[in-house]
């Protein structure tokens, strides 16, 4: 289980020491994805937006998913 170097019994190891089957991923709660989603910048931009709706038009959407 990740932990802090501190806790009592942690063991310092990195993904590389760790056997799949020991691996238990850390609880994820609302508040983290409430911090992702205030820290994450955009990827997309105005621009990219526009010249996606003009190819949309252009080419339409047959295929998409």
């Amino acid at each position: 289980m990740p932990c802090s170097p501190g806790d009592a019994g942690a063991k310092e190891m990195t993904y590389d020491n760790v056997e799949g089957e020991e691996l238990q991923p850390p609880t994820v709660r609302m508040e983290d994805f409430l911090r992702a989603v205030k820290d994450t910048k955009p990827s997309v931009t105005l621009s990219d937006k526009e010249r996606h709706n003009e190819w949309t038009e252009q080419y339409g959407t047959e295929g998409a998913v």
